[in-house]
């Protein structure tokens, strides 16, 4: 019986080999379209079972992991249509090689309720598309039948340009392994795969200590709140449009419901990267500079390395600290020092994915502006495809020019007289075609006489010419021709 009834969805574009169903847009930047076919069958020789609605939904899920309960999915952010009913008068049909395409977008604006994808050990994030088929109900299986497929939504924001901090100063240990240290904090944000470099300045007091190692660590903090989420809030109706605050925005602070005073149910840190820097020669004063990179991991890995965030559940940070050996020669001990932390911002995407994604904003940007500039209303545009979200609007003069609002008053004069004007157009210039000379070329090659005298012709037609060419080293005296073209080769004279 669970056989008998069989659903699948089929991509507008891609596969879903592995699961993940593909999509188009940037999250955050540009809508983001999820576009496929559901196909509904039956079993051959199976019984007859009647369909009461077919419903596709994307769904946005956050759920965190606590010492207290075990995890539990709960829903953030959501979009849904019905593309099947019964008729009217009717409760149910039966559906056998049925197929209806489906098209759910998700707005630039669902990022500020939601997340991108993000997959950590102790607070996850998922999107999916999840396809509902509801049946009569049947004993022991029930009444629906239900596909779902993980949607990979990564945020494309770009963080606000801010000025360069100052290095931070900082003094570490004490006596005589006192050191002085002063860190540059990254002025940017980095994503996966990108190299994030830190430069910093460390000097003894002690003329008689040594630096032995440098080290560079990053540091993820996860600290899971105990906030709640109130799902009965604002909606995408009630945020503000601001289009020009896509690309460029500062990262969320806590949303309304929430406060930065909460304390932490649990706080966890983890070591992302760390390398290894070089010892440079001390200058006069007994300081030196280094720098070092640290290597974030690429994306696709079991577990995400996360994103500065903040959130009702969790608040998520990344620090840089540096790890200093340094030997005393009077007190003849060795001792690790730890600077305090300086923050990094890290976010979900790489700077080329950032760019693209601004670059298509600015496209859709300048092809709305255009629509409106022609005088056409700002509500019949659809930024993914003007077409896609309704039916093209009436067309009496069977032609493929859109019909916009706008009244002849409101048209230039130069664009009246284009439109209205009843003389016909001047007939398109017949153009003779002569191919240049060899000698014009500069080949200083002969000219044959031409077999024929050229005639009128359109310029869509081939240009035929003959020409003599000197002979090949291995000789020949067979004409050859190729691409409209005829060349006589000669036969060598002995």
């Amino acid at each position: 019986m669970l056989q008998a009834l069989l659903v699948q969805i089929q991509p507008k574009h891609g596969n879903v080999a592995s699961r993940i169903f593909p999509t188009t847009g940037y999250f955050g930047v540009t809508p983001v379209s999820v576009a496929g076919t559901v196909h509904v069958k039956l079993e051959q020789g199976g019984p007859q079972i009647p369909i009461r609605s077919v419903q596709v939904a994307v769904r946005c899920y956050e759920s965190r992991d606590s010492m207290r309960s075990a995890r539990s999915d709960q829903t953030i952010w959501e979009t849904s249509e019905y593309i099947w009913l019964p008729p009217a008068g009717t409760q149910d049909q039966v559906l056998d090689r049925w197929e209806k395409p489906f098209k759910l977008t998700i707005p630039p604006e669902a990022a500020a309720l939601a997340r991108g994808t993000q997959n950590l050990r102790e607070w996850r994030v998922r999107w999916r598309l999840e396809v509902m088929v509801e049946h009569v109900p049947i004993p022991i299986v029930g009444h629906r039948v239900a596909h779902a497929y993980d949607i990979k939504v990564y945020d494309h924001r770009s963080p606000s340009p801010s000025l360069p901090s100052p290095p931070a100063a900082m003094v570490l240990g004490s006596g005589a392994t006192a050191t002085h240290v002063h860190m540059n904090p990254p002025p940017t944000a980095f994503g996966p795969s990108e190299s994030l470099p830190v430069s910093f300045s460390v000097r003894p007091d002690d003329p008689s200590a040594s630096i032995k190692k440098l080290q560079l660590v990053l540091e993820r903090r996860v600290e899971l709140l105990d906030g709640k989420r109130s799902m009965g809030g604002s909606t995408d109706d009630d945020l503000p449009s601001q289009r020009r605050s896509r690309v460029h925005t500062l990262f969320r602070s806590s949303p309304p419901g929430s406060s930065r005073g909460d304390k932490p149910d649990r706080a966890i840190t983890t070591r992302i990267a760390e390398t290894q820097c070089q010892v440079p020669t001390p200058g006069e004063s007994g300081a030196m500079w280094s720098m070092g990179s640290l290597q974030l991991p690429r994306r696709g890995h079991n577990w995400d390395i996360g994103e500065t965030t903040q959130t009702d559940v969790v608040n998520i940070s990344f620090e840089a600290r540096l790890k200093v050996t340094i030997k005393n020669k009077r007190a003849g001990s060795q001792k690790e020092l730890v600077s305090q932390p300086i923050p990094v911002v890290i976010v979900a995407s790489t700077a080329d994915e950032r760019l693209q994604a601004i670059k298509a904003w600015e496209r859709l940007d300048s092809r709305t502006s255009r629509h409106l500039s022609n005088g056409e209303s700002a509500t019949s545009i659809d930024l993914v495809s003007p077409y896609d979200s309704g039916e093209r609007p009436p067309n009496k003069q069977r032609s493929s020019r859109r019909i916009s609002e706008t009244s002849e008053d409101d048209l230039p004069r130069s664009r009246l007289k284009r439109e209205h004007s009843t003389e016909p157009s001047p007939p398109m210039p017949r153009r003779r075609l002569q191919l240049p000379s060899l000698d014009t070329l500069g080949l200083g090659l002969p000219n044959v006489k031409e077999e024929r005298p050229l005639r009128n012709r359109p310029a869509t037609a081939p240009a035929f010419g003959v020409y003599a060419a000197k002979p090949p080293p291995f000789g020949s005296s067979r004409p050859q021709t190729s691409a409209g073209f005829t060349i006589i080769i000669p036969a060598p004279r002995r």
